[in-house]
């Protein structure tokens, strides 16, 4: 889509000349003992969180609501003329880190009233709080459901009006083109410009984007912008260098070319998923191919052919529950009597475990229909916590390449990294930071040890009218099927909407396998690009609907007369995830804004949660299950998924480490990047 150019005023009355040409945080060198004084804090987050939502009828509403009370009988244009005085009061006023709430409750009037007119939405009590915890840097948990989106127009319009250029992220690019199209219409009214930045854009267009005062987009398309960015920033270094060259070079000047702003601020949806389950993924701008002396094509051939014929248990070992392959002391005798006729890199022990250690990862770790799919003979990622297809993105340091040949499809070229970068330590940069979530609690604890960031619940607008069943646990797959058809076969005779959530690609081909009897749409990783319109059919009664996690992010599932009257949608989730923040995400589809919905469970003793734990806790849980104790069982069930959140937890801990450790060693450099 063809982004159009802004127009931005060359210099309005109120705005001073900015401070800095790509501003965005540095983060200061922190003391052993204020890391353990801010880890100390990080056992207080969690119990903040768990306090009851702030009332509905907090000082930010009552204060908004007086604010606009005079509001209502402004005409268009005389709204108009007070927005402009808005600007410079509100543009003194965000400087501050918190900003005075009656100086952010004249912008959420003026927003709101703006949005009755040309949106017919008037953004409830339950979206002011929201707002205000966003503007004070906080999580604001809100419920799936309750309006997220037009949530943050009230945060992303306020700091616009300040003269705060502000990036709004969701998860896809469809829901940032579905958000552009929804709002734009009410930032132009608050005197806004607003841009979209989607894949395949031309420079040019992002540039023209980035110049507008709210822009959509997603975190991967900004991530890789701002490493295009550090490489002119880098080897130009220094603000007041970078003010000298644009004046007196101008468009000639060295850094004239960059796309984005800086980072000055950024409102987050699905947070969590943002923050927590990407955190750890390492975006990586990649150039030209590597030198001849690399990984070729025919040494990673090699060393595949070595990998197929070393023996599991004696050559080599699978750690299911860290999801890699190492080689065993037996394993490298093998393989370098296997290669001791090799030239070049593969006489290298180091690169010739390497390559046969990532070749293991290919063929006994990484599942196809769980980790990738293969379209148009090329291995596309899947997002593990959101079930998408991730095309542009590929495994580095040989895996992928190893993967296609695991699957003989053509090989692709290995390229030298130019940048890389990960979510933790990106969002870190940015000057204002805010986020919404259904689910954010349980990580409380880690969003503020990593982001300094609270997290606020929100209460809901109406009373939740969910019924969650008792979870049942059964003894082999094959029962959890005929429990899943049966159930489906009960509920869609009433005419209830049903919702089955998988956990993978291969486990929502199960589900379908089992439904062959029942009429029924399925919604993975396949047909993404028919997720808006599955969505859209699966409040309708009777309507069966198999879906994996990307069903629990962004998309809006509405009920028919005929489907409430049935007992509203009913979620069924067959296999805990390896988080239960996702578990709960997808649970949020039914019951929104008050309607009825009902949850369960049904889960089997052969699932992978349990699958990848020892065998001491499979033994105690199929004791319990033959007991008759369902309520341990499912407690056992839940122990190995708290424990697999737990490690995966540590491993984002240890990440941000050895990045604070990288970042000490490589100071010298300037840049780490």
């Amino acid at each position: 889509m063809t982004v159009p150019a802004p127009h931005i005023a060359s210099q309005t009355p109120w705005a001073l000349p900015a401070i800095c040409v790509y501003p965005e945080r540095v983060q200061p060198e922190i003391s052993e003992f204020d890391r353990i004084a801010r880890s100390v804090l990080a056992y207080v987050a969690p119990v903040l969180a768990q306090l009851p939502p702030v009332h509905s009828r907090a000082a930010i509403v009552r204060v908004t609501e007086s604010a606009g009370v005079d509001l209502v009988a402004l005409s268009d244009a005389a709204l108009r003329e007070h927005l402009r005085g808005l600007r410079p009061i509100l543009s003194r006023a965000l400087r501050r880190t918190r900003p005075k709430r009656k100086t952010v409750a004249l912008a959420f009037a003026a927003i709101r009233e703006c949005a009755d007119r040309t949106l017919k939405q008037r953004p409830f009590d339950v979206q002011i709080l929201a707002a205000w915890a966003m503007l004070n840097g906080t999580i604001a948990e809100m419920r799936t459901g309750e309006g997220k989106s037009l949530t943050a127009t009230l945060a992303a319009g306020t700091l616009a009006l300040g003269g705060v250029s502000v990036h709004v992220m969701t998860v896809n690019d469809y829901l940032a083109q579905r958000d552009y199209d929804s709002f734009a219409p009410l930032y132009h009214a608050l005197g806004l410009t607003v841009g979209l930045v989607l894949e395949g854009q031309t420079p040019d267009q992002r540039r023209r984007a980035y110049a507008c005062d709210v822009v959509h987009c997603t975190a991967k398309e900004i991530v890789f912008d701002y490493l295009r960015d550090r490489g002119s920033l880098r080897t130009h270094p220094g603000n007041l260098a970078r003010k000298v060259d644009r004046i007196l070079v101008g468009e000639g000047a060295p850094t004239s070319g960059l796309v984005m702003r800086g980072l000055t601020a950024a409102i987050i949806d699905e947070a969590d998923s943002v923050l927590i389950d990407q955190a750890c993924t390492p975006f990586i701008l990649s150039g030209g191919v590597t030198h001849p002396g690399g990984l070729a094509p025919d040494i990673l051939r090699r060393a595949m052919l070595a990998a197929r014929d070393l023996t599991l248990g004696r050559d080599f070992r699978v750690l299911a529950r860290h999801r890699i392959a190492e080689l065993t002391d037996a394993g490298r005798d093998v393989l370098a009597q296997t290669l001791s006729q090799a030239q070049g890199p593969l006489s290298v022990a180091a690169i010739r475990e390497h390559a046969a250690t990532q070749a293991l990862n290919a063929l006994h770790v990484f599942e196809r229909d769980r980790d990738y799919l293969i379209e148009a003979d090329k291995i596309k990622i899947i997002d593990e916590s959101t079930g998408r297809v991730m095309g542009d993105r590929t495994w580095s340091e040989g895996l992928h390449q190893m993967v296609e040949l695991k699957e003989d499809v053509p090989l692709t070229h290995l390229f030298e990294t130019i940048a890389r970068i990960t979510l933790q330590k990106f969002f870190r940069r940015y000057i204002r930071l805010g986020g919404m979530t259904g689910t954010a609690r349980s990580a409380a604890r880690e969003l503020w040890d990593v982001y300094g960031m609270r997290v606020r619940r929100i209460p809901t607008r109406l009373p939740d009218q969910r019924i969650w069943d008792k979870a049942e646990v059964h003894a082999t797959l094959g029962e959890k099927w005929a429990a899943i058809t049966g159930h489906v076969q009960q509920l869609q005779a009433r005419g209830a909407p049903i919702l089955i959530g998988a956990k993978t690609v291969g486990g929502s081909q199960d589900v379908s396998d089992a439904l062959r009897e029942a009429a029924h749409q399925v919604l993975n990783a396949h047909n993404h690009a028919e997720e808006a319109a599955i969505i859209a059919q699966a409040g309708l009664a009777g309507r069966v609907t198999v879906a994996t996690n990307m069903a629990g992010r962004g998309t809006d599932i509405k009920l028919t007369p005929e489907a409430k009257a049935a007992g509203g949608l009913h979620v069924l989730l067959t296999e805990l995830h390896d988080s239960r923040r996702v578990d709960l995400q997808l649970s949020g589809r039914c019951g929104r804004q008050g309607d009825p919905g009902r949850v369960m469970h049904v889960l089997s003793l052969q699932d992978d949660i349990l699958a990848r734990r020892g065998a001491a806790m499979r033994a105690a849980a199929r004791w319990t299950h033959r007991a008759g104790w369902p309520r341990i069982t499912l407690a056992l069930l839940r122990h190995c998924q708290s424990r697999e959140d737990a490690r995966q937890a540590k491993v984002r801990v240890d990440l941000l480490v050895r990045e604070r450790q990288r970042d000490v060693q490589l100071a010298i450099s300037g840049y780490t990047e």
